[in-house]
């Protein structure tokens, strides 16, 4: 009796999250290094939060399509293991 477990589904689950590590990283550093800014010249903080948010906003979309795009991959290989 064979009993293979196909765990390719959870090698690109686990490679797509850990993908996304280093854009966490810079984004704390990045926060960190704003908040001091502002403490130093509050005068810029308009500035920096608009540029926080576009930055978020990018951030999220690609979130977004990674998101989707590892939807679309499962369900692929979903039908694939099962025969769909």
């Amino acid at each position: 009796m064979d009993r293979t477990i196909d765990l390719r589904f959870l090698d690109y689950l686990i490679k797509d999250l850990n993908s996304l590590w280093p854009m966490y990283l810079i984004w704390g550093f990045l926060l960190i290094a704003w908040g001091v800014a502002i403490l130093i010249s509050p005068a810029l903080l308009t500035a920096r939060v608009a540029a926080l948010f576009v930055a978020a906003g990018i951030m999220v979309l690609v979130l977004g399509w990674r998101a989707w795009s590892l939807k679309r991959r499962y369900g692929a290989l979903k039908r694939q293991m099962l025969g769909v």
